[in-house]
């Protein structure tokens, strides 16, 4: 088995910031803001009247996992984040893991909010996240995260409060402009020792070709074991 460790070749928080909706508005609606920053917040925001909610953030990360090659085999996955700060005025929601489907990985836009997947593929509850600017928060990855590993191309995370995979709020409204929130480090910060990473242990088949492609040529770098 070979492990390799993979930090984010792109990565951005994209939010819906529309002012006073309902749960199911604001995590079925359009983006409307993006931040590329080292620590922007993962957070839901309680609106002025209830039951509305002002703000809630979805974080992208894109890997290029295609040096894998098609050749292999995954069999663990996890993905481990630092973080700054955490809150949970209105409830104590999980971090959880899904895909997404953007146009372009490592160009994304707000429109890209509603490129999210509905499957879990990981998660973290809340009470086990540790937030010291410092230590990691690893999330093994499930059979359906292993299948989201695009082994010839880029693989794109995103971090989600667990109560917006599940759509279903589970926290109680405490007052106007309220969150809970998670500030998790991205690779915008210097250095690599807080940034989120994607570790892969995979193996390859005997006498299949593994590289870029998953296949091998001259110029393609790959090998046959």
């Amino acid at each position: 088995m070979t492990t390799t460790k993979l930090y984010p070749a792109y990565d951005i928080a994209i939010s819906r910031d529309a002012g006073g909706e309902t749960f199911a508005q604001i995590i079925g609606g359009d983006g409307t803001a993006t931040e590329n920053s080292a620590d922007p917040w993962l957070p839901l925001l309680s609106g002025e009247e209830s039951p509305l909610f002002d703000i809630l953030t979805r974080m992208f990360f894109t890997f290029d996992t295609s040096a894998l090659g098609a050749g292999v085999t995954v069999t663990g996955a996890r993905f481990g984040f630092t973080a700054n700060s955490k809150g949970n005025d209105l409830g104590s929601p999980a971090v959880t893991i899904t895909g997404a489907n953007p146009a372009n990985p490592t160009s994304m836009a707000a429109g890209d909010y509603d490129t999210v997947e509905a499957t879990s593929l990981g998660t973290v509850a809340y009470a086990s996240i540790t937030a010291d600017n410092a230590t990691y928060n690893v999330i093994a990855l499930n059979a359906s995260g292993l299948a989201e590993i695009n082994k010839t191309g880029y693989t794109v995370l995103v971090a989600r409060l667990g109560w917006d995979v599940d759509g279903s709020f589970g926290g109680a409204w405490d007052g106007p402009w309220a969150n809970s929130h998670v500030a998790i480090n991205m690779s915008e910060i210097a250095g690599t020792d807080k940034d989120p990473y994607l570790e892969i242990d995979y193996t390859v088949s005997a006498g299949v070709p593994v590289g870029p492609s998953g296949g091998c040529s001259i110029n393609s770098g790959c090998f046959i074991v």
